[in-house]
């Protein structure tokens, strides 16, 4: 298949413009499963099972509750949940003289059980930290009765996930290995939790890479013969990677100009070009697939910054209607003033008339728009990004990112 495009395109072929509509079939597929999760009964599940029996001690002494959730997750380390006073005083206060004596009253109630290992008492809040035994029996629970419990703390909502986000025509790295395994872990537990979750692998399949490898594709197969694309079958991503690796070492002056233009037919949409790029995606995902199914992966859809390419114009004139963006330096670009409070830096977009009393190092600067009217990695991530909470429906978005 792909030698057969390579020979057309050597063959005095005819560049075309403006020909492929961009994933007009593949859009049908981007929307959240319907998932039939039965969730096992509340009270099977650990913090269910503690919150009620911290409500059947308090019960025991006469002090009332709506049956609700007694406990929260704490802000202290070291501490599995916190029990607030404020909750339930107000249907025991007749029986108190104030809301210190009644946490005082809870504190020694829950003191005395054989649930906790350190209770410690600020105020109104009480801290508590669950005995080991406690978290053993529940885990000898699910290992020895094959019981996985399920809650619904995330019932109905719409999470998606990007990861592991490899990049076309090279092999995954260990990096990406890594995104794999915690971003399909965090997948498991916001399912087991009730969500739907849609599972996002953005390949990196945009880009003068694209031009380069196809340059130095054919420059292999001029002047070494077919075997090339045998090799690109059998292992594709390791060969991919070779011919863009190889192509710093051929010598010949023409060959950016070349990558440049075989880039910017994909751009302005040569069906030819494209069906190539789609062959080079086709061969990466062979290898990609196999690490997944290893894995147990399967992600939603592959769409990837190519994706993002053809969505990011209707960002950039949201932008051009606002009042963020300016022309500067030759691009138009978004400021943003750099700002800390408490050790933590966070950032305050500007408005394009303001910022000329910043100090240039507290500015920092997004670029949306080159001045010849191309779009950036920011556009497209923008561009997908509101794609996914507006179209696609996600309530939140995840990115697994980030070094080793």
């Amino acid at each position: 298949m792909l030698k057969n495009l390579i020979d057309k395109l050597l063959d005095n072929y005819s560049y075309q413009y403006n020909e492929i509509d961009f994933f007009q079939n593949d859009l049908q597929n981007i929307k959240f499963k319907n998932y039939n999760n039965s969730f096992l009964d509340k009270n099977n599940f650990e913090i269910y099972k503690l919150n009620n029996e911290i409500i059947n001690l308090l019960k025991k002494q006469n002090i009332q509750t709506d049956d609700d959730f007694v406990i929260e997750i704490p802000n202290l380390d070291n501490f599995d949940f916190v029990f607030s006073i404020k909750k339930i005083f107000d249907l025991n206060k007749n029986n108190f003289d104030n809301i210190k004596s009644f946490a005082d009253f809870v504190y020694e109630i829950l003191s005395k059980s054989n649930l906790f290992q350190n209770i410690i008492q600020q105020g109104i809040f009480i801290n508590l930290e669950v005995k080991e035994s406690y978290i053993l029996g529940e885990i000898d629970l699910i290992l020895n009765n094959n019981f996985y419990p399920k809650i619904n703390f995330f019932e109905n909502k719409k999470i998606c996930i990007d990861y592991p986000s490899c990049n076309m025509a090279k092999q995954m790295t260990v990096g990406h290995l890594r995104s794999a395994i915690i971003g399909e872990s965090l997948s498991n537990i916001f399912e087991t939790m009730g969500a739907k979750v849609f599972r996002w692998n953005y390949l990196g399949d945009w880009g003068t890479p694209f031009g380069k490898t196809l340059y130095s594709l054919i420059y292999e197969y001029q002047n070494n013969g077919k075997e090339i694309f045998d090799k690109l079958d059998s292992n594709p991503t390791e060969n991919l990677g070779k011919l863009y690796s190889s192509y710093k070492k051929i010598d010949n002056e023409q060959k950016n100009n070349f990558a440049r233009k075989y880039f910017s037919l994909l751009e302005n949409g040569d069906p030819l070009i494209y069906d190539i790029r789609q062959e080079f995606r086709r061969l990466s995902l062979l290898d990609f697939e196999q690490i997944f199914e290893r894995l147990n992966i399967k992600p939603d859809t592959n769409l990837g910054e190519f994706f993002s390419y053809s969505i990011q114009d209707e960002i950039i004139k949201d932008l051009e209607k606002s009042n963020y963006l300016k022309f500067e330096n030759n691009a138009f670009i978004v400021k943003f003033q750099k700002l800390k409070q408490n050790k933590k830096i966070y950032y305050q977009i500007l408005q394009n008339n303001e910022g000329q009393d910043i100090d240039e190092n507290d500015i920092e600067i997004l670029m949306i728009k080159k001045s010849d009217g191309a779009g950036t990695y920011a556009s497209r991530d923008l561009a997908l990004l509101k794609y996914r909470k507006f179209i696609l429906g996600s309530d939140e978005i995840y990115y697994i990112v980030g070094p080793e």
